[in-house]
């Protein structure tokens, strides 16, 4: 093992951080949980993978709120207006999502 974190980005911004096995393990933000989903050898069988809907933001002209909420199948309204505070979850985790906090 090379490194002993991980820290999930989307459109710029923080989206997950926490120890390797944790976020191989659990994944806790729509964002991570996705990228755990279609990564080949993470899913059983022949499964396929699943595709992360939709089109990663324009840099130029980001979303407003969470840069994942076009995205996000948990999204509502405040994911929407509001970008959500990226918070200690643990003493090893913090994740930036209103479901979350």
């Amino acid at each position: 093992e090379t490194v002993d974190r991980v820290v999930v980005m989307y459109g710029g911004r923080v989206m997950e951080t926490a120890p390797v096995q944790d976020i191989f393990d659990a994944p806790l933000h729509p964002y991570t949980q996705a990228l755990m989903a279609s990564m080949p050898g993470r899913t059983p069988g022949k499964q396929r993978l699943v595709e992360i809907a939709g089109a990663s933001p324009n840099p130029a002209n980001p979303p407003t709120g969470c840069p994942f909420h076009p995205r996000c199948a948990a999204a509502d309204a405040r994911c929407a207006a509001e970008a959500p505070v990226f918070k200690a979850l643990s003493d090893s985790r913090a994740a930036a999502c209103w479901r979350l906090v």
